[in-house]
């Protein structure tokens, strides 16, 4: 079993643990490796979760893995106390320098949570035009955030002296024609939000169509999260019962990706979820899709070769086919402006050519007596002598005489 497949599958099974709130966890033992715990539970952004789970194991584990996994636990109630001072901070700094923008994501998803400290620290996500995006930028850099991570043609990723994430746009964070089409629309049924003048929200149902259809992008490029997954299926359970759900399978269903979605949530019911939960009394055609699935989340993308949902492996091959595309775009730039660079060098030998035979006609003959030779040159007057070759400057033409 690959290792990163089985340590996965331990967080799942503590993170599932504390959110259905059980009696009984997993059993802890000294032969497992906590440094790869960790590092797997941080980079699935659920250390603090773990943290809750592994209490009871202290004479069992490396007390230094312990101290990073309670580290997690406590970066994630220090953002719980202050993130929703930060974000308003930094919404009415924009507002009131008219920056306007849409709030793609926030700190609002930890009221999901039953247990406030298994929230993760979700970065405050805004989409400004192309226009606002460069004075976005700048303000936040007045007020002390700094860039420490770039988005590829999309945006970037920022954080301040306290750790309080952002993350800014100018462009939806995912390829395809289709779905750019699509947020687009969403992002035009946005909302002004009344406590501000230029800022814009997203409904119940635009907002999780966004994030589901985020979630099922980030499967299928292999960079879903286990914490991703979760606050998904938290905002999930809290709208399911008031949101429209026929809007949000047919906007689903347009983009080609309602299967998928239907598939991460049964995924993540049975990870996370109650016994109970309705999502897991649906039918269930072939098992082996779910497996999958799960084995290719928990390990990156590194099992499985052969995608069994038709809905994603159409997806990869259009995410595929449009990152060939803008490549092919960005060398097809990247050769036009090398012509023009050489035209232009051209142009420039061509003009220094025309000015050197301009100055050859316009200097007068050089005054000579005896053996003397000369040449008008780009770089002065050349003379040679029986004795001597030497170079002098134009003016020696008209004042002065070269004897051999």
């Amino acid at each position: 079993m690959d290792r990163s497949f089985y340590e996965g599958r331990l967080i799942v099974n503590i993170v599932g643990g504390i959110m259905r709130q059980d009696h009984l966890f997993p059993v802890h033992s000294k032969k497992l490796n906590w440094e790869r715990i960790y590092r797997t539970a941080d980079y699935h952004e659920v250390a603090n979760i773990v943290y809750l789970g592994i209490l009871g194991a202290s004479e069992e584990m490396d007390p230094f893995w312990k101290e990073k996994f309670f580290e997690s636990y406590r970066t994630a109630m220090r953002m719980n106390d202050t993130c929703s001072g930060e974000e308003a901070a930094v919404l009415g700094m924009l507002d009131r320098n008219a920056v306007q923008c849409v709030i793609l994501g926030s700190s609002s998803i930890r009221e999901f949570y039953e247990i406030p400290e298994a929230a993760g620290n979700t970065p405050l996500r805004l989409l400004f035009s192309e226009e606002d995006y460069p004075r976005a930028k700048g303000y936040l850099i007045d007020i002390g955030y700094e860039v420490d991570e770039h988005f590829k043609n999309h945006g970037e990723h920022m954080v301040n002296a306290a750790g309080f994430p952002l993350e800014i746009y100018r462009r939806i964070p995912m390829e395809t024609e289709l779905i750019q089409t699509n947020m687009r629309k969403l992002i035009d049924g946005a909302y002004r939000d009344p406590h501000f003048q230029g800022i814009s929200g997203l409904s119940m149902e635009y907002g999780y169509i966004y994030r589901m259809t985020e979630t099922v992008y980030l499967y299928c490029i292999d960079h879903l999260t286990i914490r991703y997954l979760l606050d998904t299926f938290q905002m999930y359970c809290a709208y399911r019962d008031d949101m429209d759900m026929d809007l949000v399978t047919d906007r689903l269903g347009r983009m080609r990706i309602n299967e998928i979605a239907d598939c991460l949530l049964q995924i993540a019911a049975m990870w996370f979820g109650a016994k109970n939960d309705p999502l897991l009394s649906g039918p269930k055609d072939d098992l082996s899709v779910y497996d999958y699935m799960e084995n290719r989340i928990l390990s990156n993308g590194l099992t499985g070769t052969v995608e069994k949902l038709g809905q994603a492996s159409e997806l990869r091959e259009d995410i595929r086919h449009t990152a060939e595309k803008a490549q092919k775009q960005a060398e097809k730039l990247r050769r036009k402006e090398e012509k023009r660079m050489a035209g232009k060098a051209k142009i420039g030998f061509l003009s220094r050519f025309r000015k050197t035979q301009q100055q050859e006609e316009e200097i007068p003959e050089l005054r000579k007596d005896g053996n003397v030779q000369s040449y008008v040159r780009s770089y002065g007057i050349a003379v040679q002598t029986p004795y001597f070759s030497f170079t002098l400057p134009y003016r020696w033409a008209e004042f002065g005489r070269v004897y051999g």
